[in-house]
């Protein structure tokens, strides 16, 4: 069974955004709707919104704030594996914790965010 958030179009829109890596716009979508939340999913949106706006400061190269943002998404997306919000929260944990781990050589310009794979930087996907 789908999870009700999947059916909120501005949900909808965000994901869309955060996929076509418009990650502020991400941001501001989920965090519009994040303000009308109550209940214990609260702080899965929360996470959500750190993972859009860490990725927002990934691809402008701001390392101190993307391993900031990422790491609390992180620290949030651990309680709710491994799918919540209709999301494979499973995937955007472990896709997360590889870009994190990553960060120190990006950081030190060892490798650049130019030379990553193409999905180094992960797409929310639905649950199954």
């Amino acid at each position: 069974m789908s999870h009700p958030a999947l059916s909120n179009p501005d949900f909808l829109r965000g994901i869309q955004e955060f996929n076509n890596k418009d990650f502020f716009d991400a941001h501001d979508t989920f965090e519009e709707i994040w303000h009308h939340i109550r209940g214990q999913e609260k702080k899965c949106y929360q996470a959500v919104i750190q993972l859009a706006i860490g990725y927002y400061h990934l691809c402008f190269l701001n390392f101190k704030g993307a391993e900031s943002m990422l790491s609390k998404a992180v620290d949030k997306l651990v309680h709710y594996q491994p799918q919540a919000l209709g999301l494979d929260t499973k995937y955007l944990l472990e896709k997360t914790e590889y870009v994190l781990s990553r960060i120190e050589e990006l950081a030190e310009g060892k490798v650049l965010l130019k030379e990553m794979p193409d999905d180094f930087i992960p797409k929310i996907i639905l649950a199954e």
